[in-house]
């Protein structure tokens, strides 16, 4: 029940990017910007893709990665996996061994936030995409309503399936 629908006042939304020309390449960058509205919630951002095998041999198995970059409205970073304890904590980090890279802050700021997906190394197409696909999910204080439907910033992208899950779901 609190992953699809939570219990207000956390809400959550979802990007599901799995178009064959969604996604992005080495060195493009998606941000989608969202704004808590209470600090009382924790902030959750996951960023999740699909890779293909790599080879038997490998030290860093991840052949086409991607990492996650939250921007706070005051101007901190935090990069995906970099935890002390159970929270996020900024500082450089450079995951390249998980399909899996999430950002978890205990009393986010209110205000503007930026959720950066980056596209750090993508070289072996995952059928006969163009572009890395990816989803990302979030959580967090964002109101009543749940976040507004993001986009990207990007003007080349042709299609995206996108999402804002309310707070409650409506009773038919």
């Amino acid at each position: 029940k609190n992953s699809l629908f939570p219990d207000p006042p956390r809400s959550m939304g979802y990007q599901n990017i799995a178009t064959a020309d969604g996604g992005v390449a080495t060195g493009e960058t998606d941000n989608y910007t969202v704004t808590v509205v209470d600090s009382s919630v924790p902030l959750k951002v996951n960023l999740v893709w699909a890779d293909v095998v790599g080879s038997s041999s490998c030290t860093d198995c991840l052949v086409n990665d991607l990492r996650l970059i939250v921007t706070a409205p005051g101007g901190a970073i935090y990069y995906g996996n970099n935890f002390s304890g159970s929270w996020s904590t900024t500082g450089t980090y450079d995951d390249d061994k998980n399909v899996v890279e999430s950002v978890y802050i205990q009393n986010p700021a209110t205000g503007a936030w930026t959720f950066g997906v980056y596209g750090t190394q993508y070289g072996t197409p995952i059928n006969t995409f163009t572009r890395q696909p990816y989803s990302l999910v979030y959580s967090g204080g964002f109101g009543p309503y749940g976040p507004a439907a993001l986009a990207p910033n990007r003007s080349k992208y042709p299609a995206i399936v996108e999402q804002a899950v309310p707070a409650e779901p409506k009773v038919l």
